[in-house]
């Protein structure tokens, strides 16, 4: 039997083409499968942002747009990761944590974000794990967002 192959390709989307697949697999899984309708909508934050888009390749398909994210300076010592979204039937690739990762490395090596000392994130209350399984930690109580409990997460520079 042969193994299939499933190649993530992950890149700082940065045409209208990749940011508007970003977009739609945002759509697909914060607004479509978890009702949340902050996901697709315009906020302050989205003319300064960066955006990641995931993409598949297997034996049958190219360049699926399978995941994405955000991400942006909030103030001058942190940096805030959002609206992290896999689409669901790809979920056990390891896309999301690859996702983080390379947002990690773009964070603690790009000279825009120098100063950074830390990326938080509202993790999904009951997604923390994930979270605190790729360093992170939890910093404050739970609170609500878009009537679903989060908690503010937080990952220190490293100092190497």
């Amino acid at each position: 039997m042969t193994e299939k192959r499933a190649e993530v390709t992950v890149i700082l989307a940065k045409t209208k083409e990749e940011k508007d697949l970003g977009q739609s697999v945002r759509t697909q899984v914060l607004d479509k499968e978890m009702g949340f309708s902050v996901a697709s909508g315009i906020d302050d934050y989205d003319q300064i942002c960066s955006y990641l888009l995931a993409t598949l390749t297997t034996d049958e398909v190219t360049d699926l747009p399978v995941g994405s994210l955000r991400f942006f300076k909030y103030n001058p010592t942190l940096a805030k990761i959002g609206r992290v979204a896999v689409l669901k039937e790809h979920r056990k690739l390891g896309i999301g944590k690859k996702m983080i990762l390379f947002t990690e490395n773009v964070i603690w090596t790009y000279p825009e974000f120098s100063e950074v000392k830390q990326i938080g994130l509202n993790s999904m209350y009951d997604k923390r794990e994930f979270y605190l399984k790729l360093g992170y930690r939890v910093e404050g109580e739970m609170f609500l967002e878009e009537g679903s409990p989060h908690i503010f997460v937080v990952k220190d520079r490293p100092t190497n």
